[in-house]
């Protein structure tokens, strides 16, 4: 009789530790992963804006039938669908074309568009966290041209006229 309660006493004890051991890793298994970032993030949303410029530093003039040179896209997730908050519309925004906040002057001065239209897409992909929101990373596309013979490239806001390479000079004969 002993014996069968040492046995029955035994079992119990490895089975209130396979539930003890369970239980523990229920509850410090990790349900959030994340593919891009932080692997802290608790979230299920990306946020990711481009911007592309020439190696003017200022927009200049903006490729034609291409918008400013900023997008974004930014999603939430549900179920198992994306909601995208930018519109291909939205990204196509212009010099010309009306923004929230966009006073009548800068309408039509690509470089103060390019900064008003950040804000713009940055305000569709705002996460309302505390402390702070947030809006998205940034990924700066150039494209390594710094034509300085083509006068394209304005000097603090101002055309310019085309002039030689002096404080950034080009390696190589260039093709």
């Amino acid at each position: 009789m002993r014996r069968a309660m040492e046995k029955k006493l035994q079992r119990l004890f490895v089975l209130l530790n396979v539930l003890v051991f369970n239980a523990s890793l229920v509850f410090t298994t990790k349900t959030n992963f994340s593919a891009v970032g932080d692997p802290g993030m608790q979230r299920d949303g990306l946020r990711v804006a481009f911007e592309a410029w020439n190696f003017c530093n200022e927009v200049g003039e903006e490729a034609p039938h291409m918008g400013s040179p900023r997008a974004a896209d930014c999603f939430d997730l549900s179920g198992s669908s994306l909601i995208h908050k930018v519109t291909e519309a939205g990204n196509k925004l212009g010099v010309g074309d009306s923004l929230p906040g966009l006073t009548p002057e800068d309408i039509n001065n690509a470089d103060l568009y390019a900064a008003h239209k950040e804000l713009y897409l940055g305000s569709l992909c705002e996460v309302p966290d505390t402390p702070r929101p947030w809006q998205f990373w940034m990924v700066m596309l150039k494209n390594g041209n710094y034509d300085t013979r083509s006068g394209l490239c304005p000097k603090d806001g101002k055309k310019v006229p085309p002039f030689a390479p002096g404080r950034f000079p080009c390696f190589g004969e260039g093709v």
